[in-house]
């Protein structure tokens, strides 16, 4: 950063700031490049002070600058767009991956749109657009019990209170608490008891837009609801299991 302007760089600056004539004789005999910069010179007034002397030497320099400096040709660049596109793997290069069946759980007529595993991990719960649910046994892949709601079946949620094994299910804007039939009579009975029904199953019809079939959350809030209170909402259908 260059330094502000002092006292020795004014047009009329003060006497012990000019350089005598043997200064200046002194500096003549230095090399170039030990010379000072500048050196002060008195005027009477401003307007007896010449114009800069290597002016027009350094606007011409700077033109030669600006006409002899380089000049980038800018190239069009010509990309094929397959070019962009990532070279996926070979599948052969992805081995090992499983390439044969190990279980199949055949019994849904239509599509299968929701499934939901036991903490346990031996059941597995699945509901499909046949409107029916399905409980399997995961090692085997048989078809354990089955339940008939009538409607497509697009969520499905097990109880997170193990003292329980219920089953939720979204069925359009209802919700259908299933009596698994898992853990023993003991289990059932209590069952029963939380959600005060005494058929397979348990219907609560939902009239609010909010409560979609498909969303998840509904069943495991509503399961939650019956895992800690009894349900006041009395129950609108009862059924038989199928």
């Amino acid at each position: 950063k260059p330094k502000l302007p002092g006292h020795e760089e004014s047009y009329n600056p003060p006497k012990e700031y000019v350089p005598t004539e043997e200064e200046k004789a002194g500096w003549a005999l230095l090399p170039p490049e030990e010379r000072p910069g500048y050196v002060p010179q008195a005027f009477d007034c401003l307007r007896h002070v010449p114009l800069y002397g290597d002016f027009i030497k350094e606007r011409f320099e700077r033109c030669l600058d600006l006409y002899l400096c380089p000049r980038v040709r800018k190239k069009r660049m010509f990309i094929d767009p397959k070019t962009l596109v990532p070279k996926l793997p070979k599948p052969q290069d992805l081995q090992p991956f499983p390439q044969t069946l190990a279980m199949r759980f055949s019994g849904h007529t239509g599509c299968v749109r929701c499934i939901s595993p036991h903490p346990s991990g031996q059941w597995l719960a699945s509901g499909s657009d046949d409107g029916s649910v399905r409980l399997w046994e995961v090692a085997t892949g048989r078809c354990s019990a089955k339940w008939k709601l009538g409607e497509p079946v697009t969520s499905v949620g097990w109880c997170p209170n193990p003292a329980l094994q219920l089953l939720a299910a979204a069925v359009g804007k209802r919700v259908v608490l299933v009596l698994s039939g898992l853990g023993g009579e003991e289990v059932e009975s209590a069952a029963r008891a939380a959600c005060k029904v005494g058929g397979w199953w348990y219907l609560l019809g939902l009239n609010s837009d909010l409560f979609v079939a498909g969303v998840l959350s509904c069943c495991s809030c509503l399961l939650r609801c019956v895992c800690s209170c009894h349900l006041s909402v009395p129950p609108t259908r009862r059924a038989h299991k199928a």
